[in-house]
């Protein structure tokens, strides 16, 4: 009897962690530290404490001084929070590898770029996520995005992926 408690206590509890996620922020702060990975809301915006759902906003990656071509409507969003990595703070290749670990934790890459200069990752889990995040970087940032999707979410991120892959090839 102890011995058939014990079996099903185990599997009980590795079933447990099999099912627990750790998403891509916490696996940065383990690996960077959490000094380093500070997000912020940047939708729905509130101003002075009024949450503004409602606004049409545009957010444009910040890849080129002014001339990103990356642009995204944040109101197709729940909501969009972000997180700033500069490289004379943050090893970049640390901050890539951290990331690729954290997709190991039951996301899957939706898309993915890695060029001289410029790289990107998109990742989420299973076929209709409720949130993404977008990992974009030049040579002397990169930016973390947790994008929260409304309902049916298909559509929005087989939008998103193209944007990358149009922007971004």
């Amino acid at each position: 009897m102890k011995t058939l408690f014990s079996t099903l206590s185990f599997l009980i509890i590795a079933i447990s962690a099999g099912f627990a996620q750790q998403n891509p922020y916490e696996t940065l702060k383990e690996s960077l530290g959490s000094e380093q990975v500070n997000p912020s809301v940047l939708f729905p915006l509130e101003i002075e404490g009024v949450k503004v759902t409602d606004a049409k906003v545009d957010y444009r990656f910040p890849l080129e001084e002014g001339k990103s071509e990356l642009i995204l409507t944040m109101d197709d969003f729940k909501s969009l929070e972000s997180a700033v990595f500069k490289f004379d703070v943050t090893d970049r290749a640390k901050l890539i590898e951290a990331f690729d670990a954290g997709t190991s934790k039951g996301f899957t890459v939706d898309f993915e770029k890695d060029g001289p200069v410029n790289f990107c990752r998109l990742i989420s889990i299973g076929n209709n996520p409720d949130e993404a995040y977008l990992l974009v970087g030049n040579e002397k940032q990169a930016e973390l995005l947790r994008i929260v999707y409304p309902k049916n979410s298909q559509k929005l991120i087989q939008s998103l992926k193209i944007k990358l892959e149009n922007t971004l090839n």
